[in-house]
């Protein structure tokens, strides 16, 4: 049976999130393996009210509930521009092109990323490498949706440079994932599978942490996109492990739900269900069934019948 999924989106939408966190990186986070938004932008930029409201939109964004996230990060920068913050202003217009990204609102989006970038071009002192980092990827992100693959895969280069020149290995990482898919997208497949194969080699190798769980997770949507299901599952069981191993309860939804996907791609229908019944958040998704043939309607009915009416499939 096949789960028709927009994976593409799916990897890029998981990317985002990541990287909201790996934009806002802490001075204290040195001090620990455990994932927090680390912050490294707050001490110089950030007044702690409105910082505590660009980490509410963050939030927002991570629920998945855009249009109020939409509404904070617009409140955000128009308060810091009347406080002539500039590089602050930066990032909530990079975080609200973003949300206006996942809204379909492609020409706000643009306005947004152009005036972000333009606010670092002329800041003095200039912004951080990694706030460099994190319009970029918004901006490649952007590029990449609206049929621009080559100018985003160039993008996501220089905020790989970026994340480099800050000490942001997971930030390069997550760069190197978006440059396989745009490679993939531009039909250098054999390329994006190699860039995918050595950054497993790399990721793995990492000490365990919740950024590793959300980099592996990642890195195995990537794979199951370019066609490997069985690595792409092999990579959610590790990634599923860590995340049991450090008890960040927060992540194990979002990796049971992709391993249940995977599980339906390697035609596994049991497999899936366990993973669903082991999520217990099924009735918050939406599964997309085709290619129904009558041996694969006995698991249908199954599934259907197990969570009544709390998931949605499209035919």
């Amino acid at each position: 049976m096949t789960y028709r999924i927009n994976q593409c989106c799916q990897l890029l939408i998981s990317l985002s999130i990541l990287s909201l966190g790996l934009s806002t990186i802490s001075v204290e986070a040195s001090q620990s393996t455990e994932v927090a938004p680390r912050n490294m932008l707050t001490p110089k930029l950030l007044s702690s009210n409105l910082a505590s409201e660009l980490e509410r939109g963050r939030s927002l964004y991570r629920s998945a509930r855009f249009e109020e996230a939409m509404m904070v990060w617009q409140a955000t920068a128009q308060q810091y521009q009347n406080q002539g913050d500039r590089l602050s202003q930066a990032l909530s217009l990079s975080y609200l092109s973003l949300a206006y990204q996942e809204l379909n609102r492609w020409e706000a989006a643009q306005q947004a990323i152009e005036q972000s970038l333009n606010l670092l071009q002329s800041a003095n002192p200039s912004g951080d490498a990694i706030l460099w980092a994190q319009v970029l990827n918004t901006q490649a992100r952007l590029q990449f949706h609206t049929g621009q693959a080559d100018s985003a895969l160039a993008t996501w280069q220089q905020a790989q440079k970026y994340y480099e020149q800050a000490g942001d290995t997971m930030g390069s990482l997550g760069s190197q994932i978006n440059q396989a898919q745009a490679l993939q997208s531009l039909g250098f497949y054999r390329r994006s599978k190699q860039q995918l194969e050595a950054l497993t080699q790399k990721l793995v190798t990492m000490p365990d942490s919740e950024l590793k769980v959300s980099g592996l997770r990642s890195l195995a949507l990537a794979i199951q996109v370019v066609g490997d299901a069985a690595k792409s599952q092999e990579i959610l069981h590790q990634s599923l492990a860590i995340a049991n191993k450090l008890k960040a309860s927060s992540h194990l939804s979002s990796i049971l739900l992709h391993l249940g996907k995977t599980a339906a791609d390697l035609n596994d229908p049991n497999a899936a269900l366990d993973y669903f019944n082991s999520d217990g958040k099924l009735d918050h998704h939406v599964i997309l069934l085709s290619d129904q043939s009558p041996p694969n309607r006995a698991f249908d009915n199954r599934l259907k019948t197990w969570v009544g009416l709390g998931l949605t499939f499209i035919a």
